[in-house]
């Protein structure tokens, strides 16, 4: 849900509102604007993609950014969660020690 507070034309561009589904309550976000140079088959069908699925451009790159950056400081997690498990090590039940030789382990 789009919306401009005091009528400025030039804030609805800068500030967007969204509903948060969540917790039913809305959040402003702060917008800025960039500048994206992509060939010109590419836009021409991005163009009719978003004319189809009844959205804009702008929301579309939002989309696929957030669902990026969701994928990326996901792996980050889970990498971070596995650093500490290595850094801690799994009990193997023999209390840190070798309790058998080298060349028991290679008898045939």
């Amino acid at each position: 849900m789009s919306t401009s507070k005091g009528g400025s034309g030039a804030n609805l561009l800068n500030r967007h509102e969204k509903l948060c589904y969540t917790c039913l309550r809305e959040v402003t976000m702060e917008k800025q604007n960039i500048t994206l140079t992509l060939p010109k088959d590419v836009l021409k069908r991005v163009k009719v993609m978003a004319a189809e699925q009844g959205t804009s451009i702008s929301a579309m790159m939002e989309d696929l950014l957030q669902n990026h950056l969701g994928r990326h400081e996901g792996y980050d997690k889970a990498r971070q969660r596995q650093t500490a498990i290595l850094t801690k090590g799994l009990d193997m039940g023999t209390g840190g020690r070798a309790t058998w030789k080298r060349e028991q382990l290679h008898e045939r």
